[in-house]
C-alpha cells in the first residue's frame, strides 16, 4: 500500500490502519465492533485492495507511530460505530480508487508501447484490463452519489436538504 498514488495514498493508508489498529484492540476499542463482522469484512477488503495482509501494512509502522494512528482516530471519530463503519467504508473506496488510477496510468504506458511496435494481441489485452479497471473506478464513484439522495427528491444530500424551488 501507499506504492502508486503518492501522498494521499499514503494518508488513506495512515487513517485506514490508524482505525483498524484502534478497532483490533490496540486502543480503546468498541467492544461490538471488535468482535464483529464488520471487522473482519474492512480488513478483507484491505487486503483484497491492496494485496497484502493487515498484519503486513502494519508491521511497516513503529509503535509510536501506530499509537499516534490510534488516538488520532479515538479523537476524530469517538464513539459512534456507524461513523467509524461510514468512515472506514469511504477511506478504503478512495484507497481502492486511488490504486486503481495509478495502476490505470501504468497501463496508458504499456499501451502506447504496444501501439508503438503494432502488437495488436498484447494492445486488445491491455484494454480490456483499461476497461475493467474503469468501470470499477465509475463504481466506486457513482456509490457515493447513490448513497447520497438525488437532487430534487427532498433526500439528504451532504448533511442538508436539496429540494426543487
Amino acid at each position: 500500500m501507499g506504492e502508486v498514488g503518492g501522498g494521499y495514498t499514503l494518508q488513506l493508508e495512515e487513517k485506514i490502519a490508524g482505525i483498524l489498529l484502534w478497532q483490533t484492540g490496540q486502543g480503546n476499542a468498541r467492544p461490538d465492533l471488535r468482535s464483529g463482522q464488520a471487522l473482519t469484512r474492512f480488513k478483507q477488503r484491505l487486503e483484497k485492495i491492496t494485496g497484502k495482509s493487515h498484519d503486513e501494512i502494519f508491521k511497516k509502522y513503529s509503535s509510536k507511530i501506530k499509537q499516534d494512528l490510534i488516538f488520532q482516530s479515538e479523537m476524530y471519530y469517538g464513539d459512534d460505530a456507524g461513523q467509524i463503519n461510514k468512515a472506514l467504508d469511504e477511506l478504503l473506496d478512495n484507497l481502492e480508487k486511488e490504486i486503481l488510477e495509478g495502476r490505470l496510468k501504468e497501463l496508458i504506458i504499456m499501451l502506447k508501447k504496444e501501439e508503438k511496435v503494432k502488437n495488436e494481441r498484447e494492445v486488445k489485452k491491455i484494454l480490456e484490463e483499461c476497461q475493467k479497471i474503469n468501470k470499477r473506478i465509475h463504481e466506486i464513484k457513482n456509490s457515493r452519489f447513490s448513497s447520497l439522495g438525488r437532487p430534487g427528491t427532498g433526500k439528504a444530500l451532504g448533511g442538508k436538504f436539496y429540494e426543487k424551488k
